[in-house]
Order: C-alpha cells, then structure tokens, then sequence
C-alpha cells in the first residue's frame, strides 16, 4: 500500500481509521509516535471472524503496512494490543524492530502473564503497561516490561506523581500519560519520568506579546500576497528572498525526495515548479513554522496534518474553496481547540468565513476542522458522526486521515528544520 503524492490510499486503509500523537522525551524532542487505530468497517460477525486474528490483520495491514509514511526510522511506533492478541502470540511474527507493543489495562482477569511477556521480550519486542495507575494489579510485572505508562488523570495528579517516583526509584522506564499543561509536564519530569505524551506542547507558557502571531512584516506581506485573488509570482519569489530562513526552507522543500519531481536550480524554479496553488499552500506552512519560534516544533507538523486534512475532507463535499480550508486547518494550531483569539485573527489576512470558523463559530468549516481535532485525539466516534452529518463515509475518512499523516510526514523535516543557513544557500 503506497499513498499517492497527491492524495489517496489504497487496502485496508478504507476501512481503519489511524492517528498518531507522539511522545517526547525530558528535553521536548520527539522519539516516538503511538499510532491508534480503530476499524470503523462495520460490525463483523464474531462467530465467522477469529477477533486475534482480525486484530492482528488490522495491525499489520492497517497500522504497520503505513509505518514508513507515519514515522521516521530514528523513532519507535507505539502500537495498542489488547492481552488476548498478546497470549496467543498471533504477534510474534510481527516485525519487531523500533516496535513497542502497549497492553492496556483491561482489569484483573486480563493481566499479561509472565511468560508471554518474556516470550515477546525475546523476540525483540519492547514491552509497555498502559494507563497504570497507583494499586494497579499489573504493578507486580514491572520488572518483565520495558516501560511503564503512568495515568495522570485516572487517579488524580498528586496519587500519579508519587507512583511515578516510586517507580523511578525501582528503576523502571515511566512515559507519563495524558499531560495536557506545560505545568504538568515540569511536574512529571521533576518526578523522574523519562517520557511524556500529551497536548502539553501546544499550550502557551506564558501570554502572547504585542504580536500574538509574531509575524514579521515580510511573513504577513507574504501571507497577504499568498492570499490574493491575483497571484504575483514576482513579489512571492522577492519576499521569499527577503527572509533567508525561509528561502532556505523552500529550497529543501522543492529539492526534497519525496515531493521533487525534476532539478530545481532556483527559488524562481521551485515556485514555476509547484505551480500557484501549491505554492500558496507551502508558503502558508512554511510561514507558520518560523512564525511560531516560541513553541515546539511538532506544532508545525501538527498544523500541517490539519491542514492537509480539512482541505481534503472539503475537497471531498466538493468544496471549490479548498485553500480555506488548507488556512483553516493550518492556522487552528495557533489557538486552544482550534478557537484564535480576536487579536490573533485581526492579524491574520483570512477569509470572513475560515476567520468565523477559527472564532468558534458554527458551519461547515467548524464542522471540517472538528472532524480533524477528533481524529487527531483519536475520538473516532465524533470522527465518524461528524463525517457522517456531512455524508462523508467513515471509509472515505479514513482514508482522508491517513493521507493528512503521510503528506505532513514527508514534511516534517523541512519545516521542523532548525539548522542555521547561510546566505549561500539562497541562489
């Protein structure tokens, strides 16, 4: 199964639905991504269908067959499997490399046995205990898993920060789960966890300035040339020019393997390349991410999986508008769920109707970019009932979903990029 570069997918992924949210480590740098996955098919017969072996079909097809279009090979894919999949050892022909199996907590009766633990163990496997939490059966086999995924909601703050210690103390791995604040992530690092997962990273620590966007004048320029009705190729390519950060961005992003398709000698070349569409639609995203200085870096990936995402799904209704929905999706990351402050949308140069939108407003937009946040949280049921009010099929949207992941994955190294230029690099 190979995603078209521009849209589309094939196999199963019609019928499973995948998100990714990553994990990072003490120092805020992404070394993983859990995928979650859900098979939204239908209702299959459970006296026809082995559920372990549909389970593991719908890993390896579904979730494991797109790997290489999710995560990068310097990151492990976390992957849920529930324990009866686990003790049948349907997974041991898995690939296991960069592989970390989570088992959740499913109550007393459903604790992992020891021998399937070391079984995987010795096949390569990394081991993980999902959403423990203090009293949890499954803390008597924390010295046969790899790593330990504490719950910083089930049980309360104060109860998970203490059993976080008190496993560090034991020596053992701790992800703390669920962390939504800056403020909870210094906690659970103070505590002694090694990795965190959570929104955390798109919450501002402290509140915006003057400028809420922190936009030069030359990136709201280009935004507002981007943004005309009459495209400019000249005064693109002349403020493009006018900021080396961001020719240098644009020259990796035309000259990359996965989206170049002839030799790009020029920032001129790149932009008769791409053609004005996608020209706007990289100019936006590559704005973006050097705009948001102050934040992480995985909000640019973010922001570009949103977009992707509302522009197909309004592709999808037959939407002609669809670069308002890219700016939709895009811009949605600069706010809490997606809502923008006034002064931040007065200085956006947006339409009335994606500025609405982006205001909380209700509609077919709100509703759009709804859709992505859901999916991005991995709520498939307000996935699918979205969708559905819609007439969007859950087939159709996973494979819109998934697509979004695959699109932002082959740009994540160009707009996360942190290296300095040179004036060199600018032809």
């Amino acid at each position: 199964m190979t995603p078209h570069p521009d849209g589309g997918t094939e196999g199963l992924l019609g019928e499973v639905l995948i998100t990714r949210q990553p994990i990072l480590d003490r120092n805020v740098t992404v070394v993983a991504y859990e995928l979650l996955h859900r098979d939204v098919a239908g209702k299959i017969d459970d006296s026809a269908v082995d559920d372990v072996r549909a389970t593991a079909a719908v890993l390896i097809e579904g979730v494991l067959g797109w790997r290489e279009h999710l995560v990068n090979d310097d990151e492990d894919a976390h992957i849920n499997v529930p324990i009866d999949a686990f003790e049948s050892g349907e997974l041991l022909d898995l690939p296991a490399e960069r592989l970390v199996l989570e088992l959740p907590r499913m109550g007393d009766e459903f604790a992992p046995s020891r021998r399937s633990l070391r079984q995987h163990r010795g096949a390569g496997f990394r081991v993980l205990l999902d959403d423990v939490v203090p009293d949890d059966p499954r803390l008597t086999l924390v010295d046969d898993v790899d790593l330990v995924k504490v719950d910083l909601v089930a049980s309360g703050t104060l109860p998970a920060l203490r059993l976080i210690r008190d496993l560090v103390a034991r020596e053992v791995t701790v992800v703390a789960g669920r962390v939504e604040s800056p403020a909870l992530f210094d906690r659970t690092v103070a505590a002694g966890a090694s990795f965190v997962q959570g929104f955390f990273f798109t919450q501002p620590r402290i509140v915006r300035t003057v400028r809420p966007v922190g936009l030069s004048a030359t990136h709201l320029s280009l935004l507002q040339a981007c943004s005309a009705e009459l495209f400019d190729l000249d005064q693109v390519e002349a403020l493009i020019r006018q900021d080396v950060t961001l020719a240098d961005r644009f020259l990796r992003l035309v000259t990359s393997p996965g989206l170049r398709w002839r030799e790009v000698d020029s920032i001129r070349d790149g932009l008769l390349m791409l053609g004005d569409r996608a020209v706007r639609r990289w100019v936006r995203l590559l704005v973006l991410s050097a705009a948001v200085r102050d934040g992480h870096p995985e909000m640019a990936t973010l922001a570009a999986v949103r977009a992707r995402h509302c522009e197909s799904l309004h592709k999808a209704l037959g939407s002609p508008r669809q670069l308002d929905a890219f700016s939709l999706g895009m811009f949605s990351a600069l706010g809490h769920d997606g809502v923008l402050e006034p002064e931040v949308l007065a200085e956006l140069p947006l339409s009335d109707e994606v500025a609405a939108a982006l205001g909380g407003q209700r509609g077919e937009l709100r509703t759009v970019l709804d859709i992505a946040l859901c999916a991005e949280r991995a709520d498939w049921n307000g996935v699918v009932s979205s969708g559905v009010s819609l007439g969007l099929s859950p087939a159709g949207l996973a494979r819109i979903q998934v697509d979004a992941l695959a699109w932002a994955r082959h740009l994540g190294v160009v707009l996360n990029q942190t290296r300095p230029p040179t004036v060199d690099s600018v032809p």
